[in-house]
């Protein structure tokens, strides 16, 4: 869970951004979405290396991000992780 009341004050230019946002055509990458997105890689990253070390599973790891083992396989994939469900 992240707070976002008082977090987003707007927008930084891509240049200095570290992850792009597909969406965003002006050039600019919302705040939030770029906090949320690096918060939802580094979760990933951290399950996938439970998962690698055989002290998680991947159906614990997506129940955990909410999210389908399917796309938490492709999720870590594009992470550079390879995963194979159980």
């Amino acid at each position: 869970w992240l707070p976002t009341r008082g977090l987003c004050p707007g927008s930084i230019p891509n240049e200095i951004a570290t992850k792009g946002n597909k969406d965003n055509k002006g050039g600019n990458l919302d705040m939030c979405k770029a906090i949320t997105d690096l918060i939802q890689d580094g979760k990933i990253e951290v399950y996938a290396d439970l998962i690698k070390d055989g002290d998680m599973t991947v159906e614990k790891a997506a129940s955990k991000m909410q999210i389908t083992v399917e796309e938490f396989i492709e999720q870590a994939e594009a992470l550079g992780f390879k995963l194979a469900s159980n």
